[in-house]
């Protein structure tokens, strides 16, 4: 036990000196970024101490609290030693209120149905149990790297060439075939709960986390709030009867955000979501099959929307690139062929691929219809637009 502690103790990082309850005046003058992580430090440590915990305090009767990894409305989630085998686990620790523990239970009767796969083949975090700390409910999973989201902020290039999105993509969608074959809505996808395994490795490993407001097939409310605001399909916006292809929407919305720190409905220009780098000359079709399988993601019929399995089937993925140097590509501007006329705040945009001719244009799937606000900033040198 001495021996978990020490390493505990030399694994914590410093505690932060300023008040819990307040954020220093001196912060004022700090980057936005540093700004907004002491401001979730200090949001994070107030509800670590509502609900009691303290770094290298034990959690549970079997772990010993190295770290705070992320907070939210549940609580917080840490990095722990487990005392019995030593390993490393990150520890979702909820809240003791009757809402969050009933939302608890629900999550650990949705985590038993996915027990029984395997997590390096289903892409779904592995979950080891729940145990109590004083009457507080605490969900024990695997440790794994960071978030999507963080991984592209972290990078000097934050935006994923098409070499690493396609893995990334066939893993989500596996994950979300398993999801399906146990007839389960995740109802949360997006980048913060798509967790990479490794950020030190060549190709992205993903499993996707966070099964807090799952849901099964059949017992799906038309008016519950579910998916982030963000990544919200529009059956759930208008409060109809859901299902599985609400995930499928959010995924393809996951799949164009590629910028940190711009969300599709966040009012930036469009074409600031595409970044071009070197344009493959050898394989032109890749954008042109990439843009196919958003549009088929982000279907607004969620019948017609594209499946997991079909996903997995599409030329986007089976397609294989020849031998010899290959030139990378983002996700390019060309999958996003907006103009300024067709941007409006608040409208539904028709985004077409400019091969295209205008007859196709009223073919059913030939087109996606996406929600993109813009409040057109006048900096913006990817795109003149202007307010009509």
């Amino acid at each position: 036990m001495n021996m978990i502690q020490t390493r505990c103790r030399a694994l914590a990082p410093p505690p932060h000196n300023p008040s819990e309850n307040t954020v220093p005046s001196c912060t004022s003058g700090l980057p936005f970024e540093k700004h907004n992580k002491l401001f979730f430090d200090l949001t994070m440590q107030r509800t670590a101490n509502q609900i009691g915990l303290r770094k290298c305090g034990p959690l549970g009767n079997t772990h010993i609290l190295v770290d705070f990894l992320g907070e939210g409305g549940f609580g917080v989630v840490t990095k722990c030693i487990s005392t019995v085998t030593g390993t490393e686990v990150a520890i979702k620790v909820n809240k003791n209120r009757p809402h969050i523990f009933n939302q608890a239970r629900r999550e650990i009767e949705i985590l038993k149905r996915l027990r029984g796969l395997d997590p390096d083949t289903c892409n779904i975090v592995k979950w080891n149990g729940f145990f109590f700390h004083k009457e507080n409910i605490c969900l024990n999973f695997e440790l794994l790297d960071k978030s999507l989201h963080d991984y592209r902020v972290h990078r000097r290039n934050a935006n994923l060439s098409m070499r690493e999105l396609r893995p990334v993509i066939h893993q989500l969608a596996t994950a979300l075939s398993h999801l399906s074959s146990k007839q389960i809505v995740h109802a949360d996808l997006k980048p913060e709960n798509v967790m990479v395994v490794d950020s030190t490795q060549q190709q992205i490993r993903v499993r996707l986390i966070d099964f807090g407001l799952a849901h099964p097939r059949f017992g799906t409310d038309p008016g519950a709030c579910v998916q982030t605001t963000w990544y919200r399909a529009p059956e759930v916006i208008i409060q109809l009867p859901f299902d599985e292809a609400i995930d499928m929407w959010s995924l393809g919305l996951t799949i164009v955000e590629m910028p940190p720190d711009h969300m599709l409905d966040s009012g930036v220009c469009t074409k600031y979501y595409f970044a071009t780098q070197n344009i493959g000359e050898r394989h032109p079709s890749d954008k042109r099959l990439l843009l196919d399988l958003i549009k088929r993601m982000l279907e607004l019929d969620p019948v017609q929307r594209i499946k997991p399995l079909e996903v997995l089937q599409h030329p986007f993925l089976t397609h294989s690139l020849e031998g010899g140097m290959q030139t990378q590509h983002s996700i390019v501007s060309s999958v996003c062929k907006a103009r300024p006329e067709n941007v409006h705040h608040g409208q539904v945009v028709s985004l077409t691929d400019e091969s295209e001719s205008k007859p196709k244009r009223n073919r059913k799937n030939s087109q996606a219809l996406w929600l993109l606000p813009c409040r057109y900033r006048q900096d913006c040198p990817a795109m003149a637009c202007h307010p009509s």
